[in-house]
């Protein structure tokens, strides 16, 4: 009878962790998506967030209009392949870890990893951005020759080619009109190039903001630390855990010939965008790794 009653229970908490997958819970990442279609019958899910998942956090925009207006596209807009500048987006391991468990040496990395490159847009339709321009897939034999650079600079805490194919498929793809961008390999070599130009490591410790478990230090200091690295401010993304605000990423802005550009208001403004949605009135936390390992060598 114990036997019996432990498998329905076993049974029953498989089916409710397979459900809560497929919902999104606030301060939680939902399920994996390509477009706002893929989250509109999700529990919970209004959108497809820049980071391939579905949110339950809406983007900002103008209220609904009573009568006849203009209507501002919003996340994935694949059957429009334009863009204005590109989001180089870094990111800090150990705070993509507060609120999950990360497994192999991810949680332990003292240096900010890409997250992607992505074609973005400025204006009324920064709310928006190309997805999936054509139909290449990604094929990890043509990024053998650099497979090394991409485990220790573009990991994932979870599969990382299944990441770096995420990138490619969704955003890589209608990066095409960019000569150094126009292949898989070129995609991917040219964006760690651009890593290595924006180290946002070096630039804070060079300001003296190091990871610490409690220390805090304000969105001045942060964005003061990390000008000189293209002469523009960055945008900074947070997550909030426990009531602390935690820098998670870092974007710069760079243009269609791969130059630096000061990032438009329009996307400054996007307070529940991830990549810059930091509250700039509150006290910011660099988690500190699980431990000072140096980033080599990298299996996740």
């Amino acid at each position: 009878m114990a036997a019996t009653m432990s498998v329905a229970a076993l049974i029953i908490l498989s089916r409710f962790i397979a459900a809560s997958a497929e919902i999104c819970i606030h301060g939680k990442r939902g399920p994996r998506c390509s477009s706002n279609s893929d989250c509109v019958n999700q529990a919970g899910c209004v959108r497809c967030a820049h980071n391939g998942y579905c949110t339950d956090i809406p983007l900002p925009g103008p209220s609904p209009s009573p009568g006849p207006g203009p209507h501002y596209p919003t996340g994935c807009t694949s059957g429009n392949k334009s863009y204005d500048f590109l989001s180089l987006v870094q990111g800090w391991p150990k705070s993509g870890c507060l609120s999950r468990s990360c497994p192999g040496n991810y949680a332990k990395l003292d240096v900010f990893t890409m997250h992607g490159l992505w074609p973005s847009r400025i204006g009324d339709a920064a709310m928006s951005f190309p997805c999936k321009c054509d139909d290449r897939n990604f094929d990890s034999s043509k990024v053998s020759s650099i497979q090394d650079q991409l485990n220790q600079f573009w990991p994932s805490f979870n599969d990382n080619k299944e990441f770096w194919g995420h990138e490619w498929t969704k955003h890589g793809t209608c990066a095409a009109d960019v000569d150094d961008l126009k292949d898989e390999l070129s995609f991917f070599k040219t964006t760690l190039g651009l890593r290595q130009t924006h180290d946002i490591m070096d630039a804070l410790q060079k300001a003296s903001i190091t990871p610490s478990s409690d220390k805090t230090y304000s969105a001045q200091e942060i964005g003061k630390a990390l000008t000189p690295i293209d002469g523009f401010q960055p945008l900074i993304g947070c997550i909030m855990k426990s009531g602390k605000q935690y820098l998670h990423e870092v974007t710069f802005c760079i243009d269609k010939s791969l130059k630096d550009v000061n990032c438009d208001d329009s996307v400054r403004k996007l307070p529940h965008d991830e990549i810059s949605d930091c509250d700039v009135s509150q006290p910011i936390v660099l988690a500190a790794p699980d431990s000072q390992a140096q980033i080599a060598p990298l299996l996740v």
